[in-house]
């Protein structure tokens, strides 16, 4: 068609503006990511610097932001890619501001210009332990997956194994990566790694100090899981590591009674029968490594002696894919119920009789929460004598909603599960996978699609016959948010979380009164890198801390979120004492904050 070429009419006497050109540092020297921020006039105004606006192709290098009537600016804010922020104060309007990242001296000498520290954490070192990731390609074995499940790690325990009065600390490895034990010594540490060499094939994705041969003393339990290994894999068992007082562990002789080797996704530790002995919850995550078929859980009942018994609970079977348990008492009854999610799983709740454990039937505000679950914590944020349920989901910032389906069947009858992701549009459901993808694994269909524009409109009903569909496993999803849960006398209420929290999916989360004023504050991690690129990766977020507000009728409330400053694939927090937090970030070395 014919070009054409548009004048730009608009005067300064119509409308005010700034503009302001970054200069970034090292290789991004066009601060590509840096985000400015703009209060005017009781506004608030951002901007991120993007040129590219598709292939091939930009806008100028410089941020223009149109502030209308408004001839004042009180200050501006830059957020540097690196993490750094800049305030300027009162720039002058109607005019491009140049400023370089690099300039230091010059940015230190100026009046209107200061560097904002991260003050949520004071101090940040690594700990001198990295976590290295096995690259195992999980969408070679499931081609139609929107996402791998291969980056659970690192895992961090710790406990006072040897008596001296200071943590020591475990911290998993990943598949063929020795896992650690930094043992005290004074105010160093020792290097453990010997006990943990035999299992250097496997993967640890959770672990937990207790005392499991109730000795006095602490011991450690290392659960293995992952989806790199077969089903019934030798790699996958969980091992108790016995302490012999001394903070010296040896795997315990006596294997856990496990029907069979278990990706495990989730760990959970109380007195379940209060006989004196902590009895041990472990959730399935991969059943079969197929992603979808639901896994069961297991409760060991402690026997003495690190023995350990299978109980035969049938409410625990097939409850999916398993991501993460804990122990509350509900009924205050004064025995431990159990709280169980998981992928497309809703939060569950089991109801300790004394004798087994048995899924709730009571409408506890519950209902319809089915989500990609990945952590929880339980803690009573607003003191009222009640554990309430902080859940970490996927967020509101990915490829799926609760318009999503997952539909899950050998198609093709080649004895190949396949798992396609679907969009429910009015009363049909749609498939979202490419048309290339889907053809490439099920190529049968080749024959009645031939061109994109007839595969664009056609339903699951229109690809496969009624009795494929009706044999079909198809799970769903009700909610993708993370949130919090009060618990009440009647139930639960559901309380949302800062819009913050949404950019990214939520892994792991600690409460701690950081601003020690009474309440406690949610700090919160995640994010998940290895998505397809059609669906976009969950990297929006580099870690939060949501501080607890008093509100005037003495409720807790959440309203807003600090970034933590936190680069990567955050799956670990731990206390290690008053001051100091241990975060283990996948791939990446250990950092020891305070």
């Amino acid at each position: 068609m014919r070009s054409f070429l548009y004048e730009n009419t608009v005067s300064e006497e119509e409308g005010n503006y700034i503009q302001i050109k970054l200069k970034g540092q090292k290789i991004n020297t066009q601060a590509i990511g840096a985000k400015l921020t703009v209060y005017a006039c009781g506004q608030t105004l951002m901007n991120e610097q993007f040129p590219s606006r598709g292939f091939q192709s930009s806008i100028a290098n410089y941020i223009h932001v149109g502030l209308g009537k408004c001839s004042q600016i009180d200050s501006l804010v830059i957020n540097w890619p690196d993490g750094l922020s800049q305030l300027v104060l009162n720039p002058e309007i109607n005019q491009l501001h140049k400023i370089d990242r690099k300039e230091d001296e010059i940015l230190k000498e100026k009046k209107n210009v200061q560097v904002l520290e991260n003050t949520t954490f004071k101090k940040i070192k690594p700990l001198g332990i990295t976590h290295k990731e096995f690259n195992f390609n999980q969408f070679n074995r499931e081609r139609l997956l929107f996402k791998m499940n291969t980056n659970q790690g690192p895992a961090i325990a710790t406990a006072d194994l040897n008596s001296d009065g200071q943590q020591d600390i475990f911290i998993g490895g990943a598949k063929n990566q020795t896992s650690t034990l930094l043992l005290s010594n004074n105010n160093s540490y020792d290097t453990i790694r010997v006990p943990f060499e035999k299992q250097v094939r496997s993967e640890v994705v959770d672990a937990i100090f207790f005392d499991s041969d109730n000795d006095g003393d602490i011991d450690l339990y290392i659960a293995h899981g992952g989806t790199a290994f077969p089903p019934r894999s030798a790699e996958l068992k969980d091992l108790i590591y016995l302490n012999d007082g001394k903070g010296n562990l040896m795997i315990s002789p006596k294997r856990l009674p496990f029907p069979t080797s278990i990706a495990t996704g989730a760990l959970a530790i109380t007195d379940f029968d209060q006989d004196g002995l902590l009895d041990i919850f472990v959730g399935n995550r991969n059943s079969n490594n197929l992603y979808g078929k639901p896994g069961s859980g297991y409760l060991l009942k402690n026997k003495g002696a690190n023995e350990y018994e299978l109980l035969d609970l049938p409410d625990l079977e097939n409850l999916g894919m398993i991501t993460d348990a804990g122990w509350l008492d509900i009924n205050e009854d004064g025995r431990s119920d159990l709280v169980v999610v998981g992928e497309w799983m809703p939060i569950c709740i089991f109801i300790n009789d004394g004798k087994g454990l048995k899924k709730s039937e009571e409408k506890l505000g519950l209902e319809h929460t089915n989500g990609m679950w990945n952590c929880l914590l339980l803690e009573d944020f607003n003191k009222d004598g009640k554990i309430d349920i902080f859940a970490g989901n996927i967020g509101q910032n990915s490829i799926l909603s609760k318009q999503h389906k997952l539909f899950i069947n050998d198609f093709d009858s080649n004895g190949q599960i396949e798992q396609i992701l679907c969009e429910a549009i009015e009363d049909k459901d749609f498939p979202i996978l490419d048309m290339d993808e889907i053809m490439g694994q099920l190529p049968s269909l080749k024959r009645k699609y031939l061109y994109y524009r007839d595969y664009s409109g056609a339903a699951m009903s229109d690809l496969f016959s009624k009795e494929l569909l009706n044999n079909a496993m198809v799970l769903e999803l009700d909610m993708v948010e993370s949130a919090l849960w009060w618990q009440t006398k009647n139930g639960f209420e559901k309380q949302s979380l800062p819009l913050e929290v949404q950019y990214s999916s939520v892994h792991t989360s600690f409460a701690k009164d950081y601003n020690q004023d009474g309440n406690l504050d949610i700090f919160l991690g995640g994010n998940h890198f290895l998505v397809k690129p059609q669906f976009g990766r969950q990297d929006a977020s580099k870690g939060w801390l949501l501080t607890g507000q008093t509100t005037q009728d003495k409720s807790v409330t959440y309203p807003f979120a600090q970034s933590l400053y936190l680069d990567g694939q955050i799956r670990n927090f731990t206390l290690l004492d008053d001051k100091r937090t241990l975060i283990g970030i996948n791939n990446q070395p250990i950092l020891v904050v305070e």
